[in-house]
């Protein structure tokens, strides 16, 4: 089994409409699969938006979550340092990218996992293990 993989809203979205390979082969070789709240709940605002139109998506998370192994990851004191780890070397390299995204990275450095992502930015973070899945 490989390691935990973590999922920001960008894989999810690949994964629900299975136009990544990359992803689709991480959740299902990985041990663990984790969610980051941020990513959680950018999933649910986007669900919220679409209404009536968004019950498959509704389904498919919750089938998501349902999974063994899978689990939303809440930040905590750990999380947070590594947000400022991270906000740091951003803001020294000149390169800041969304907020989200930063607590993605340092929820995926907390849960000691490769993050999944389609959002190139994250190339920015060093000393974060991620993966592009688009």
């Amino acid at each position: 089994m490989n390691p935990t993989a973590i999922l920001d809203t960008s894989a999810v979205i690949h994964l629900f409409k299975g136009t990544s390979r990359e992803v689709r082969r991480a959740v299902m070789n990985s041990s663990r699969l984790v969610i980051p709240l941020a990513t959680y709940a950018e999933l649910l605002a986007g669900i919220a938006r679409r209404g009536e139109a968004a019950n498959k998506e509704r389904a498919l998370l919750e089938d998501l979550l349902a999974t063994p192994g899978t689990s939303v990851h809440h930040p905590d004191e750990e999380t947070g340092r590594f947000y400022a780890k991270i906000f740091d070397a951003l803001r020294k390299q000149g390169t800041m990218i969304p907020t989200n995204d930063i607590w993605i990275a340092a929820e995926a450095m907390s849960a000691r996992g490769i993050l999944y992502s389609s959002d190139r930015h994250f190339e920015a973070i060093p000393f974060l293990d991620w993966r592009y899945c688009g």
